[in-house]
């Protein structure tokens, strides 16, 4: 049972994202850390921003940090400008978000002196609603 739930999440998920905007990631160009974040903070949802290869380390967003959507508004969707050169982060943690698509972009785990191998969540989506990751990468340290 606990498998067929899980198939049905994962179809749910996978559905959800519009189909016009997998095409390309063109939208607001974004180099930095900082530039993403004032984005962020000054979306009202339904952009896209397209961020530069690069590191732009951990990303920490919680329902505080964003403007509140209106109900129904389209998600912000945050994509590599450059498919073949994907934008990295090194940790996701969510908190009460709605509304973000996440594309083409990589999250590598760094690890840290001090980091439990049993403990450690450098990725986390926390009561949230509509997320999505499209060819995403996880990747990292064991």
């Amino acid at each position: 049972m606990l498998a067929s739930l899980r198939s049905t999440c994962v179809a749910l998920v996978l559905f959800w994202w519009p189909f016009a905007a997998i095409a390309d990631c063109s939208g607001t160009a974004i180099g930095s850390p900082a530039q993403l974040l004032s984005a962020l903070e000054n979306t009202g949802g339904g952009q896209t921003l397209a961020l530069a290869p690069g590191d732009y380390g951990a990303l920490a967003l919680t329902d505080a940090s964003l403007p509140r959507m209106e109900a129904g508004a389209i998600p912000i969707r945050i994509c590599s400008a450059d498919a073949g050169k994907p934008a990295q982060f090194t940790g996701l943690i969510l908190r009460g978000v709605d509304g973000i698509g996440f594309e083409n972009l990589r999250f590598q785990y760094r690890y840290a002196i001090g980091d439990n191998p049993i403990s450690t969540r450098p990725n986390r989506v926390l009561n949230s609603t509509r997320i999505t990751f499209r060819d995403v990468e996880f990747a990292g340290d064991v």
